[in-house]
């Protein structure tokens, strides 16, 4: 459902006013940092017992999945398997691996727990497969990428391939290792490398805890911190950066998570986790601002706020010697 029938269904079984709604809809995606437009509006339906979350008979596009949809049926081509990662947690042991799939609309991902790896022997899955996934919950993760978790009764299988698109055409959309480099004034959906100064720092939360198994928001009760699923834990804590970056032809908004955010502040979330929100902000401030990188990420569109954004998975310091090279190169080139 898209985010103006959520809004219209609001509309017409609340007493709130339009501008209520919006309000509304805006502090539950402040409140939870990431999670899309349509995401909120779900959230906040589903706290005034308008709208259930679940789901669809439909097969849906990936371009068009939520944070919150329950039961989904999609199609798509394999593009990558992970590497199995086996983990001891409490005592048990457990392994885990990743499904990086696409329809040519977007990418998930689909992590598969324990006995769910042992569906890719099952199905002899390979990259460049298709497969189905049924009964799939959707969520938006920490890094601002769409996840397929597979509860209970969800289920993935092998199909025929009715996709109009290559694996090469999809890797080369959604896994470019290469990034091409580019002026903001150019900026579209893809993956790209950026030369640009962070010019702007957003006052937010900045560290969050995040539940060390399925990776989801916790929350904090006094000392104890709680997941959905799993229970008490003790969290992992990532760094989150809003900013904006400023090429000299335009400027744009741009997120870095966990590693990269660490990488670009020289400080790690766990020495931040129990400062005040404000303390954090002036050492980020003092730290970032007017700093001039290569940034490389993946933009993507915002649509509470109906513009672009980048969410950057690295960050490298200007070899001005190197980039001078490149430079003289293109002029050769165009001479």
């Amino acid at each position: 459902m898209s985010f103006e029938k959520i809004l219209e269904e609001i509309l017409r079984k609340s007493k709130l006013s339009k501008d209520e709604i919006l309000e509304r809809i805006k502090r539950k995606q402040a409140e939870l940092q990431i999670i899309s437009l349509e995401g909120a509006a779900y959230l906040v339906a589903k706290e005034l017992g308008i709208l259930n979350l679940s789901s669809t008979e439909r097969r849906l596009q990936m371009k068009n999945l939520v944070d919150g949809m329950k039961n989904i049926f999609l199609k798509g081509k394999i593009l990558k398997i992970s590497d199995l990662i086996e983990f001891e947690k409490n005592g048990k042991k457990g392994k885990v691996l990743n499904l990086f799939v696409s329809d040519g609309t977007d990418l998930v991902k689909i992590p598969l727990w324990n006995d769910q790896v042992d569906w890719v022997k099952k199905e002899n899955l390979r990259e460049g497969d298709v497969i189905e996934v049924l009964g799939g919950l959707v969520r938006e993760n920490a890094f601002g990428e769409k996840e397929i978790i597979l509860r209970k009764l969800g289920r993935i299988r092998k199909t025929e391939d009715d996709l109009r698109v290559s694996l090469e055409e999809l890797k080369a959309k959604f896994l470019n290792t290469k990034p091409w480099r580019i002026k903001l004034r150019d900026a579209t959906l893809g993956n790209y490398e950026i030369i640009a100064t962070i010019v702007q720092v957003f006052k937010s939360k900045f560290v969050f805890p995040l539940c060390p198994a399925c990776n989801v928001s916790v929350k904090q009760e006094g000392n104890k911190y709680l997941c959905k699923i799993h229970g008490e834990v003790k969290p992992n804590f990532i760094l989150v950066i809003p900013c904006i970056i400023d090429d000299g032809t335009a400027t744009l908004r741009a997120v870095l998570f966990r590693e990269v955010a660490e990488k670009l502040l020289s400080l790690k979330a766990e020495e931040l986790k129990d400062l005040e929100t404000n303390a954090i902000y002036e050492i980020v401030k003092k730290n970032v601002l007017g700093k001039e990188l290569i940034f490389v990420g993946r933009i993507r569109k915002n649509k509470f706020f109906n513009r672009l954004e980048l969410l950057v998975n690295d960050i490298k310091h200007l070899n001005y010697i190197e980039e001078s090279k490149k430079l003289a190169e293109k002029v050769e080139n165009y001479g």
